[in-house]
């Protein structure tokens, strides 16, 4: 029995976005303190129906079809063109230049460029029985790096990170000997992270952080012998970026990388009570309507900190606080299980299909984009993170995330479409009766 179709993925679509559009729902509230259907949750109920007309649009098309050099390379140069016209012509908005109107409706082109990494960078590394595995990393940089400097320069310092992260996961997935590759970048990432946190004033966390760099060496050099030098270079490379970076760099990234607000976050969220009625004002009003939430919520409609909007953005940003505080600690872990029962779907189609390196690599890249930012957005939430515009996919009000969380969906639909898999005996079977 061949499995065509994915249901589940469905049925976890389909709850997230009901529970999308109810918790924003209950914060739009008229002069009269009835909820209104009009503005925001009009627009994402259309968003939505849209949405999974495209979701069953693109998990019927013939997911080969985007290995072709004339479909991707043209995605990956319309994002480019996407991205330079909300520097030149995208209206600026709190300081910053991050959407295009189009139509009265905003399109946020930093959104397309997850999908569009994804797809070119799975494309370029599906190339490793032709050419070296590290000069496909590298031309996949290559193609990463205009994107990068796109969205850093609108400012948006965390979805460039987060655009990063994409790709360098991904990559790692790729290439060959994975437990050393994953204990070199750790060892890089924690020794850095470590230094600069000691640096920055957060010293616990800091010292945690290097300690556990520490152990990930002296791991790696007494269990893994033919590897040594990777781990003795990895440790002494961490130490001289992050000292680097603490000393010389420090005035270079305070004065020229990150802009004023992005140092006013990090301020905030290092002394949140110093900054109470201010810079961390969302973080610690978000934090007492999860608090207030308790085990079981105070019910559907009742969250007085949207209603009575004492938590700005509580319908972008902050909406996971404001469906914590109707649904309590048991909700809220019903909602992370849903997304964490994605994650994992996506996961086994990877593996199923790691026969197949472009379709592991591209459900291997959804997966970690939906990973991230529900990570970082209930991380901003609960104030385990620096407050930062990364809105709940398929939660949050916001259009263009919302369609590109819909098409990701979709694709994942089109590879196990594609690609069939045997329910039997777990083998791939290839599908040729597709509708295109």
């Amino acid at each position: 029995m061949r499995i065509k179709h994915d249901y589940s993925i469905t049925i976890a679509l389909c709850i997230l976005i009901l529970v999308g559009v109810v918790t924003i729902l209950t914060t739009n509230v008229d002069v009269n303190g009835r909820l209104d259907w009009g503005g925001v949750v009009s627009k994402q109920i259309i968003f939505a129906l849209i949405g999974f007309g495209l979701y069953w649009l693109v998990s019927k098309l013939n997911f080969v079809y985007l290995k072709y050099p004339h479909v991707w390379i043209p995605l990956y140069l319309v994002t480019l063109v996407l991205l330079l016209l909300t520097l030149f012509l995208g209206p600026e908005i709190n300081g910053a230049k991050r959407w295009l109107l189009i139509g009265g409706t905003q399109l946020q082109p930093s959104e397309i460029a997850k999908i569009t990494i994804i797809l070119v960078t799975a494309n370029i590394l599906s190339y490793r029985n032709r050419f070296n595995q590290w000069v496909l990393v590298l031309l996949s940089g290559l193609a990463l790096t205009p994107i990068l400097i796109l969205v850093f320069l609108q400012p948006h310092g965390s979805m460039t990170l987060i655009l990063a992260m994409i790709w360098g996961i991904v990559v790692f997935t790729y290439l060959d000997n994975q437990l050393r590759n994953f204990l070199t970048v750790s060892i890089v990432i924690l020794g850095v992270l470590g230094i600069l946190l000691v640096q920055y004033g957060l010293v616990v966390v800091g010292i945690i952080s290097l300690g556990i760099s520490i152990i990930l060496t002296i791991f790696g050099l007494y269990s893994h012998e033919e590897s040594r030098k990777f781990f003795f270079g990895a440790a002494s490379l961490a130490v001289l970026i992050g000292t680097l970076l603490a000393t010389v760099g420090k005035p270079i990234i305070q004065g020229e990388l990150l802009q004023d607000y992005q140092l006013n976050r990090i301020e905030a969220f290092r002394n949140p009570e110093k900054y109470s009625s201010g810079l961390a004002f969302n973080t610690i009003q978000s934090q007492i309507a999860i608090g207030s939430g308790k085990l079981l919520g105070k019910g559907l409609g009742y969250s007085t900190q949207g209603r009575l909007n004492f938590l700005p953005e509580h319908q972008t940003d902050f909406i996971f606080a404001i469906f914590a505080e109707q649904f309590g600690f048991v909700g809220a872990i019903f909602l992370i299980a849903v997304f964490m029962f994605l994650v994992f779907k996506f996961l086994w189609v990877a593996m199923a299909n790691s026969r197949e390196s472009f379709s592991a690599l591209v459900s291997t890249g959804i997966a970690v984009k939906l990973l991230i930012e529900v990570f970082v957005s209930i991380g901003v939430n609960t104030g385990v993170i620096p407050a930062t515009g990364i809105p709940l996919p398929l939660i949050s009000a916001g259009g263009t995330i919302t369609l590109v969380t819909f098409v990701s969906f979709g694709l994942i639909q089109s590879i196990i479409n594609s690609t069939s898999i045997d329910r039997d005996t777990g083998e791939i079977v290839d599908n040729d009766d597709l509708l295109i």
